[in-house]
């Protein structure tokens, strides 16, 4: 399955944080924290919900034309985008 360009760039940026760490443990560094080491990862400043970005049409016309991508879909334009995007 050939990963969206969206979802290929954040695993190719979640290789290079993944390099970054190596290379200060290499060197005796502390390695950067990640969201995974506080509480309420992912929300926004002061715990605010995370925002996520509105759907492009391309996006849309994805799902209509491949459900099977309605989790990943979901994931990147937040809960409940795809029943939007598809009128439900």
């Amino acid at each position: 399955m050939r990963l969206s360009g969206w979802q290929e760039m954040d695993n190719r940026r979640q290789e290079l944080y993944g390099m970054v760490d190596f290379i200060r443990g290499r060197l005796g560094q502390p390695t950067a924290p990640t969201l995974r080491d506080f509480p309420g990862a992912g929300a926004g400043p002061g715990g605010a919900p995370k925002t996520y970005p509105q759907p492009t049409q391309q996006a849309i016309d994805r799902l209509k034309s491949d459900p099977a991508v309605r989790d990943q879909f979901e994931e990147y334009f937040g809960p409940g985008s795809a029943d939007r995007a598809l009128g439900r």
